[in-house]
């Protein structure tokens, strides 16, 4: 009862429940954009410098199919929602009954094109001719377990209805710290590279759905759900209606990132692959290679923001091994002319 009464947004101080509510949905975003770093991270750090551009290039794809589903579910959350506060817990079991079977044949969908047209996708995002087949190899081993990802989307989106955004947040928690585990352990121990950082990715997700499906089970909930309620019904429709502006609007966003980078602003590429065993020469300074800070130096960047396309003047590129005798780490905020557009960069040194 005293749960209930903590996540009925119906009494009590407006603004102490919307504070509780948002921030464990703020935590678990930031812990969900962990997933992609840790990869690369990891993979940079012990696996290969194509296999660092496979795995940058995958997650871009996959998290296309991810934000998707996020979009969708959020019909889930507002519908359920809807209907506790109006008092019409009957209704719930309905919504999650044609979730379960809506959200179950999207994600065999969504599976069987990963699967089958990976490559196509991953010359689409423009993966460099080294990193296509282990692009390929990544996207088909997070499509092939697309399902755990799907239904943990789908679980927090019904617990975030119900008000209570804490157990998605130590749902992703424990899928980030297994994650973390699993790419130390099949990338750096059994030296498995980007596969190892995919299957580290899907097992993350399969634990923290069981482990939300058993919390469920021993959880009361504030409405009853009968296998009947498991079919296509009405409730779709409604949630769809909601979910779909949303969904919509991530696709939009992920192209949007995908389409103003230019095959010269994907660092992790360029400086990846290219600036390596005596190759910077390879590429001109306008890449960032070739700047003279030693040629044995591996390393990525992460962007903070979108870096567009090139334009006329902005021809300045941080070096690969700039800070050459510093620290492990550095930053540097670039101006890029012709558009007045400014990014945040952060160098690591591999």
């Amino acid at each position: 009862m005293e749960q209930q009464q903590r996540d009925d947004f119906t009494r009590g101080s407006i603004v102490a429940k919307l504070s509780g509510f948002m921030l464990p949905i703020l935590g678990a975003l930031i812990l969900q954009a962990m997933y992609g770093a840790v990869d690369i991270l990891v993979v940079g750090r012990f696996g290969s410098t194509a296999g660092l551009s496979g795995v940058s290039t995958g997650s871009n794809i996959v998290n296309l199919v991810t934000f998707t589903v996020t979009g969708l579910s959020m019909g889930i959350t507002v519908l359920i929602g809807r209907y506790i506060g109006e008092k019409r817990q009957e209704q719930v079991g309905r919504v999650i009954g044609g979730a379960i079977c809506f959200f179950a044949v999207l994600s065999v969908a969504f599976s069987g094109v990963l699967l089958i047209f990976a490559r196509q996708l991953a010359l689409l995002m423009q993966a460099p001719a080294e990193a296509v087949e282990l692009t390929v190899v990544y996207v088909q081993i997070c499509g092939g377990g697309l399902l755990f990802i799907v239904a943990y989307n789908v679980i927090s989106s019904i617990f975030r209805g119900m008000g209570n955004s804490r157990l998605p947040l130590i749902f992703v928690a424990i899928a980030c710290g297994t994650n973390i585990v699993g790419d130390l352990l099949f990338v750096a121990v059994f030296h498995m590279n980007v596969a190892g950082a995919a299957l580290a990715t899907v097992l993350a997700q399969a634990v923290s759905v069981a482990l939300s499906l058993i919390i469920i089970r021993r959880q009361k909930l504030p409405f009853e759900m009968k296998k009947r309620d498991i079919c296509f019904n009405p409730e779709i429709g409604k949630f769809i209606k909601v979910g779909i502006p949303i969904a919509f609007q991530e696709i939009l966003t992920q192209f949007y990132h995908a389409g103003s980078r230019s095959p010269d602003a994907i660092h992790v590429s360029f400086c990846g692959s290219e600036c390596r065993g005596g190759k910077r020469a390879a590429r001109p300074a306008r890449y960032g290679c070739g700047d003279g800070h030693g040629s044995g130096d591996r390393s990525f960047y992460l962007s903070i923001g979108v870096l567009p396309r090139r334009s006329a003047g902005s021809d300045v590129y941080p070096g690969c091994g700039s800070g050459g005798q510093g620290g492990r780490i550095s930053a540097g905020f670039q101006h890029r002319g012709g558009g007045n557009q400014h990014s945040l960069q952060l160098h690591w040194l591999l």
